[in-house]
């Protein structure tokens, strides 16, 4: 992440998530929209 400024970078086995800072709210609503999809795979 070479000149990358408040940025969330997370990762977890094989799954990576990056997001800007101001953004990282949002997240719960992404993994939110997952759940209710049933698409556990990608959490």
């Amino acid at each position: 992440m070479v000149g990358l400024d408040d940025v969330i970078v997370v990762q977890d086995g094989n799954t990576t998530l990056v997001c800007k800072r101001d953004k990282a709210e949002e997240i719960k609503k992404v993994v939110d929209q997952l759940k209710a999809g049933n698409k556990n795979q990608y959490l």
